[in-house]
Parts: C-alpha cells; structure tokens; sequence
C-alpha cells in the first residue's frame, strides 16, 4: 500500500462576526448603518460645499454672516408661551363655570323617614357634600306628580303565585 502524507492543517479559530481585512466596508457593515453613515456624510458634504461657496463670494474684510436661524432668547419665548397658555386656561374655566348648572337635584321615591336616614348619618353623603362646599338641602314631599305611566307586559315565562 503505498504511503500517504499530509500536512498537519493548522488550526485558526475564526470569530464569525470579527471583522475581516480582506473585505471592504461596505461588505461588513450591516446595511442601516452604512446607509445613515453615507446620507449624512453626504448631507454634511453638500452643506459645507454651499457655505464655502457663499464665503467665497462674500468680499475680504466683511463679517460672516450667523449660520441657521436667528437667535431667539429662550426665556422670552418660553415666557410667552407661558402667558397665552395660561389666558386659554382661564378662557376655558370661564366658559366650563357658565355652562355648569346651579342647582343639581337627585328625586328618589320612597319610605320618606328611610330615605331621610340614608342620607344624613355620620359620614354620609349629606356631609361629605357639605365638606366638598356643596349646599345640601333635604325636601320632603307631600305628594307627586307622575308624568308617565307604562304598562308592564304579561310574563311569557314566569308567572306569580
């Protein structure tokens, strides 16, 4: 049988993610990444090529113009701000008071001695009203006026006893 050699292979561990100096950037890097890094780098080109043009046809001597938008003093536009907020808050109160009504009623019917207790005992809804500033003021009737009657209909599947 005849004899075979082979060399030892040489062991080299590679990371996959590891860059690798072989390739060029634009294979390596993931795709966002390459494509925010060029639209910026281009953007930053064509702006710095427009301002060397205006200062090249600005003549020697002059002041350079200020870059951007003029200065605004923050504390006077905040303050401003501020002062036409706080005028559609105060709008806004007025027109919710006029709207609001006066008076608000709750009618309930029934044992009027029961009613009367359910309403005035310790913590109740009487006081807890009159702590909220609310008037609170209790009427018994002596009679009622009903508006609206209707009829119930005949039970399908129940009937009493």
């Amino acid at each position: 049988m005849p004899e075979t050699r082979t060399r030892p292979r040489q062991a080299r561990a590679r990371i996959p993610d590891a860059p690798r100096p072989d390739l060029p950037d634009q294979v390596m890097m993931p795709l966002l990444d390459r494509i925010v890094r060029q639209s910026l780098d281009e953007d930053y080109q064509v702006v710095a090529r427009r301002e060397a043009q205006r200062q090249a046809r600005r003549p020697a001597g002059r002041r350079a113009a200020p870059v951007g938008p003029p200065r605004v003093r923050p504390r006077r536009v905040a303050a401003a701000v501020m002062a036409v907020f706080g005028v559609l808050v105060a709008i806004a109160a007025v027109q919710t008071s006029k709207r609001a009504p006066e008076t608000n009623a709750i009618d309930v019917i029934g044992d009027p001695h029961g009613l009367h207790q359910a309403m005035v005992f310790k913590d109740g809804p009487f006081d807890q009203l009159r702590d909220d500033g609310a008037a609170v003021e209790i009427t018994e009737l002596e009679t009622i006026d009903i508006e609206s009657v209707v009829e119930s209909d005949r039970p399908e599947f129940a009937q009493p006893e």
